[in-house]
This record gives structure tokens, sequence and C-alpha cells, in this order.
């Protein structure tokens, strides 16, 4: 496999990455509002987002240390 195409391949999944942080947060206010919930409840959620894409991220590195990187990667995009 060429360098670019790696490059190019990891670009695209950090790319989707900041995509979905940048929608979590957007959508808070909506959420907020379909819930009835407080204006106070936002940090939580905002919070609660981050922490488990975290723990996803230690789950994707131990699956990937297990069954190699390569494969993983390509079972997650």
């Amino acid at each position: 496999m060429h360098r670019g195409m790696v490059v190019l391949v990891l670009c695209a999944v950090q790319f989707v990455d900041v995509l979905g942080v940048t929608s979590t947060t957007t959508a808070i206010p909506a959420v907020l509002d379909g819930l009835d919930a407080p204006g106070s409840a936002a940090g939580p959620l905002a919070v609660a987002y981050p922490m488990f894409f975290g723990g996803l991220l230690v789950l994707g590195a131990r699956l990937g240390d297990r069954y190699g990187s390569r494969r993983v990667l390509a079972g997650g995009v």
C-alpha cells in the first residue's frame, strides 16, 4: 500500500471523528428541548460523548493489538 493512500485514509478517519464531535455539540440544544431538560444539563451531555468516545478508542486500541490495526481499521471504516 502506498504511503499516500495510508495518509488519505487516516485523514478521512480523523475528519469523520471531528465531524461526529461537532455534530454532537451542535445538537445539544435540540436534545435539551426534546427532553424538556434544564440548561444545566448541557454540561454532562457535552462531557458524555467524548468520554464514551474515549472508551471506544481504548477498546479499538486493544482490538488493534489483538487482531492487527489494519484489520480493525478496515472493519471500522
